[in-house]
């Protein structure tokens, strides 16, 4: 993730099991944080006090306190889980869970997933529009996306796309869905 100044960039070091914080335009050497295992995704919240990272190998998401640059706590999720994102309020995050074909949510005021969602087959990316209202999840296995209403966190529609759709975005203003489509090659 980037922070919104664009000076600070947050990456996952899956290998490592570490999130480089780095700091653009210096040379100053990258504040490393130890997460877990097998860090595969990186959301910070609107305020950029915390960064959440999903640990694929440890099935969980370790919450960086970025005051600090440590890890605050974790919280399990579910099987194999693979990307985030976190409403504008910083009350709630989705995490996919790819073998579970769920959605973990996860209460930020108390640290503890309060739901799980069922979606389509191997659910990988996530996108989450300007309002918080909705996340889309593209269904890797069943070439589709999942909309997710957050209000009752429950899917409201399932929308066909191309053959395997891995990646998943929203333009600035959420009126328009990209989806990146592997086995067919398109957006």
């Amino acid at each position: 993730d980037i922070n919104d100044a664009g000076t600070m960039v947050y990456i996952t070091n899956s290998g490592y099991n570490s999130v480089s914080i780095h700091e653009i335009n210096t040379t100053q050497p990258d504040t490393v944080v130890p997460v877990g295992y097998f860090p595969v995704a990186v959301k910070l919240n609107d305020a950029e006090t915390k960064a959440y990272v999903v640990n694929y190998g440890e099935m969980n998401v370790a919450i960086i306190d970025l005051t600090k640059n440590s890890v605050q706590t974790t919280i399990k999720v579910g099987t194999n889980p693979a990307d985030i994102v976190v409403n504008p309020s910083d009350t709630r995050a989705y995490v996919s869970n790819t073998a579970d074909n769920t959605i973990s949510v996860i209460d930020t005021t108390i640290n503890s997933v309060t739901t799980t969602i069922p979606t389509g087959s191997f659910p990988i990316s996530l996108a989450m529009d300007s309002t918080g209202k909705y996340v889309y999840v593209t269904n890797r296995d069943d070439d589709t996306v999942s909309v997710i209403n957050t209000e009752n966190n429950m899917v409201e529609d399932t929308i066909s796309v191309g053959d395997t759709p891995i990646g998943i975005v929203l333009n600035p203003d959420s009126t328009k869905l990209y989806v990146g489509n592997e086995g067919s090659n398109t957006i």
